[in-house]
């Protein structure tokens, strides 16, 4: 009898969502995980652990798989440091100095992500903003912001820009109120 031969065909490995920088942080983080568990560092092994589960909730919340990128992961990081100082805010205010201490050494190592993402910082975008909103005004000086965001091509913007859509809205928003209210 013959044997049925299978050919084992080479499995193509899927690319996790469009972006290669929001692939490689993901396993940077989960290689520094590995380590930190191994070295037995509490701190960073619970900050890389909320780092991922806040990622893997952002991948289940997003309806637009093609959002996940680097910009996503910019805003996500941001939010966290910014919960994080909040909690600061309050433990210092309960007189809980340990607890905020913890707080400022976890912003420390999500600090460390952020700054490894390749995207503009907040001055740059303030002064794309304003370049970007000056030229407009030359052009139509009684322009509404309503009128603006349906002008804007987002996803030239965030391209060009280096940012996500939400970080240039509130960028966009809050020099929107200096150029075209003066």
């Amino acid at each position: 009898m013959l044997r049925y031969s299978y050919t084992i065909a080479p499995r193509l490995r899927l690319v996790r969502y469009n972006s290669t920088i929001y692939n490689n942080v993901i396993g940077t983080l989960k290689k520094d995980l590995k380590e930190a568990m191994s070295t037995k560092d509490a701190l960073k092994k619970t900050a890389i652990k909320s780092i991922l589960s806040t990622i893997k909730n952002n991948e289940i919340d997003a309806k637009d798989k093609s959002l996940l990128d680097e910009y996503s992961l910019h805003d996500a990081f941001t939010k966290m440091v910014a919960q994080r100082n909040d909690s600061i805010k309050e433990f210092i205010a309960n007189k809980r100095d340990d607890l905020a201490e913890k707080e400022k050494q976890e912003i420390e190592v999500i600090n460390k992500y952020l700054k490894e993402l390749p995207v503009s910082s907040a001055e740059d975008l303030k002064t794309k903003a304003t370049e970007y909103l000056k030229q407009l005004q030359e052009s139509e000086p009684n322009l509404q912001l309503k009128q603006l965001f349906g002008k804007v091509d987002w996803d030239a913007l965030t391209k060009d820009w280096k940012a996500s859509q939400k970080s240039i809205r509130t960028t966009i928003v809050s020099e929107f109120k200096n150029i075209f209210k003066s």
